[in-house]
């Protein structure tokens, strides 16, 4: 009874401060070689109005880091996605204290190609690479606590996520469901150079995968804390529990996913994941594949109209996020 008033507690906060975008935490963007990687994390120092792309943002761009340890929270974006349709998680996790570490990924393109093997095991690779990258920096060094890694993922990026806490692909296991099913969105992606000028279009350095990898890969683990998998993905992922290192997962899907079909890539997360790892699963009744993005500007939406920023009639997105937020900073703050 006292957790449950106590993420009541926090959702009515997030709600409370959610118009103005997110509550103080501390922003920066990291690059190396073209590698982009996001960072949120606890400062005490004033917020200031900002924009990232089509969102609105409260953020203290290159804060000082608060005095502390703290432990990290990987994000993985979707296919073609972007870190920045995370930021109020990024920034409710940071001010929970936790730092959201979230890397832009660069070879999606090759998803659908010979190259995909390589193209999923480079999403992991990634993961690790913005870490690395986050404690070249003395501040983040000296206050980030690698003894417990978590991590959440949205759509494709939940396949990273678990690959990262040690799981893997069967590529023919996908391509059996996709002859075997109506399965559009997954088993069917855009030409390869429709693909390429996406990415480019994202800004990022167009990466090309060179490792071998087998259509039947296992990850090594490295993130051994928590995991929330968000519209998630599930044809073609496997997971053995002998190497599989996550503590606990949050699976939440929604049931007007047209992108990511429930029947076929939430609900059997019930049988792929070990159920004393199993902590949390849902398919909200409302809410579609966007609903963890978060709201777009109003000044975008009066001159623009964005597929991921409709939602059905009655879901109330920001509600959503706080409530979704509230939940996450309490799963991942479990012992």
């Amino acid at each position: 009874m006292m957790r449950a008033t106590t993420k009541l507690f926090i959702a009515l906060l997030l709600i409370t401060f959610m118009p103005v975008s997110a509550m103080a935490a501390g922003y920066r963007l990291l690059e190396h070689d073209d590698f982009l990687v996001h960072v949120w994390y606890p400062s005490d120092t004033m917020p200031e109005d900002g924009r990232m792309g089509p969102f609105d943002v409260v953020q203290a761009v290159d804060a000082p880091l608060q005095a502390g340890t703290y432990q990290p929270v990987l994000m993985s974006h979707g296919f073609f996605g972007r870190a920045r349709n995370h930021h109020l998680t990024a920034q409710a996790l940071a001010d929970a204290g936790f730092i959201a570490i979230a890397p832009v990924h660069a070879a999606d393109h090759y998803i659908d190609t010979d190259k995909e093997a390589a193209a999923l095991v480079w999403r992991v690779t990634e993961l690790r690479h913005a870490v690395e990258l986050v404690i070249q920096d003395e501040d983040f060094r000296d206050s980030i606590d690698l003894s417990v890694i978590h991590g959440v993922g949205y759509s494709l990026g939940t396949a990273t996520i678990l690959m990262g806490a040690g799981g893997g692909f069967d590529l023919s296991a996908a391509y059996d469901h996709c002859d075997a099913q109506q399965d559009p969105s997954f088993c069917e992606t855009p030409g390869f150079i429709a693909r390429w000028m996406i990415n480019r279009a994202r800004g990022v350095e167009v990466h090309e995968p060179d490792r071998n990898v087998p259509s039947r890969f296992f990850s090594m683990p490295f993130i051994n804390g928590r995991i929330a998998l968000i519209a998630p993905l599930a044809q073609g992922l496997i997971v053995s529990d002998s190497i599989f290192s996550a503590k606990g997962v949050y699976v939440q899907g929604f049931a007007m996913d047209q992108i990511n079909l429930p029947r076929f890539h939430t609900q059997p997360y019930r049988d792929l994941i070990p159920p004393d790892r199993m902590t949390h699963f849902d398919i909200a009744a409302n809410g579609n594949h966007s609903a963890f993005i978060a709201p777009f500007a109003k000044r975008v939406t009066d001159v623009e109209e964005i597929d991921a920023a409709i939602d059905p009639p009655g879901f109330d997105r920001r509600a959503f996020l706080a409530r979704l937020n509230a939940d996450l900073v309490s799963f991942f703050s479990e012992e």
